[in-house]
């Protein structure tokens, strides 16, 4: 067998389909692909990472455990809720449901949620550039016209009212980053601008009067 012949023989490769999608800003329904919990910091604070089905490795959204003054965590439980990751719903005579959770984060894979998506500057001292990278801040519950025993009904009204606090907390507390990292790059980008090689000699003197206008 030639050295041709035995290199067209077939071969078992993994399928790349690229760096995955890159969203716009905004909202973007997505399905997450992974969930898991680490421990972040000396204080090991608890984040749960997540990706996204179709969606770039590095565009993971990361939820902070918050805790209550009574002691309860209520953001990755909030989470789990509008993810429709639930065991059971409990409905009580005169109250409202009680919904019981398991905080399984391979409970949460496969589930569909609505993410927002923004872009901001970010300097890299690796390759001394700037890249303006997408990130996901934070989510919100996806439309569940058809809910099953245990799970809860998401109408549009009820997604457009958490996306609206969603984007009210961005405009609070990290619009003004955004615009601080876009005043920095474009301080920086117009400093390395070279000088342009036109001067004073090179533009044609205007007329000394309209008469001299030839239109």
């Amino acid at each position: 067998m030639s050295k041709i012949d035995d290199f067209q023989k077939p071969v078992t490769i993994e399928q790349n389909t690229g760096g995955g999608n890159y969203p716009e800003e905004g909202w973007e329904e997505v399905t997450i692909k992974t969930a898991k919990y680490e421990l972040v910091g000396q204080d090991e604070k608890l984040v749960l990472k997540l990706t996204f089905e179709d969606y770039a490795e590095h565009l993971n959204l990361s939820v902070w455990a918050t805790f209550g003054r009574d002691g309860d965590e209520f953001i990755i439980t909030q989470l789990f809720q509008q993810a429709n990751a639930i065991v059971s719903i409990q409905n009580v005579p005169g109250k409202k449901p009680l919904i019981v959770l398991e905080r399984d984060p391979m409970k949460l894979i496969g589930k569909k949620i609505n993410v927002f998506f923004y872009k901001m500057w970010n300097y890299s001292s690796d390759n001394d550039k700037w890249y303006n990278s997408t990130r996901a801040y934070k989510y919100a519950p996806a439309i569940q016209l058809k809910p099953s025993k245990n799970t809860i009904q998401y109408t549009a009204k009820d997604v457009e009212y958490w996306e609206n606090r969603v984007e009210g907390e961005f405009q609070t507390y990290q619009k003004h980053k955004v615009d601080a990292a876009e005043v920095q790059h474009d301080s920086e980008s117009f400093q390395e601008r070279p000088e342009s090689p036109i001067c004073k000699e090179d533009i044609p003197a205007m007329p000394d009067s309209d008469d001299d206008i030839p239109f």
